[in-house]
């Protein structure tokens, strides 16, 4: 992992990284924050997720609870980034090991060509980001982006940044997109 810590392996750059262990040495997360994961579901029995798992939520009204299909696996790693266990000997390190991840489904890929596109709706993304909210998320983890501006999707946005937190505003992330390309939507928010 070496975005973690990087002391140059794999030719990378040394300390071209994060700085987690400097910062585990001050803190290492709190069970009492909630990362809301908006994504294509989380594995909901993942071994490296499972203790720091909440209630989530399925969007796209499959019914999964925030779990993903069993070939989606892009919200899992999210998941694992943000709060993977260390103290279980397997997978990887989550940068805040404490911290409460919730799932909430907003797309899923088709069984057809597994991973190759999303099926998703501005009401599905828009549905997520405002159930998160309501159910306690504190930061909103969006991995995803592009497409036109949506009234509806940016709504949402300007509702989790008003009334989240017990109306201190929910943090709210968005990918600014790949390939060294230009900022996507709605990454380009001032929200």
């Amino acid at each position: 992992q070496w975005n973690l810590n990087n002391t140059g392996q794999n030719g990378w750059t040394v300390d071209a990284d994060i700085d987690a262990p400097e910062a585990w040495d001050i803190h290492i997360g709190s069970a009492g924050v909630t990362i809301a994961i908006i994504d294509e579901g989380v594995d909901l029995t993942h071994e490296d997720l499972l203790a720091n798992l909440v209630a989530g939520y399925d969007a796209t009204g499959l019914g999964s609870g925030g779990g993903p299909n069993s070939w989606d696996g892009h919200g899992t790693s999210c998941a694992g980034v943000a709060s993977a266990a260390t103290n279980n000997s397997m997978g990887v390190a989550g940068v805040n090991w404490d911290v409460k991840i919730m799932p909430v489904r907003i797309a899923y890929s088709p069984v057809s060509c597994k991973g190759c596109y999303w099926i998703t709706y501005d009401s599905w993304m828009a549905d997520g980001i405002m159930w998160a909210v309501d159910n306690g998320a504190d930061v909103l983890s969006n991995s995803w982006g592009g497409g036109s501006p949506s009234t509806t999707i940016t709504n949402a946005i300007i509702y989790a940044k008003t009334n989240g937190r017990g109306g201190k505003g929910s943090v709210v992330v968005f990918a600014s997109g790949n390939d060294d390309g230009p900022v996507i939507y709605p990454a380009t928010r001032p929200e």
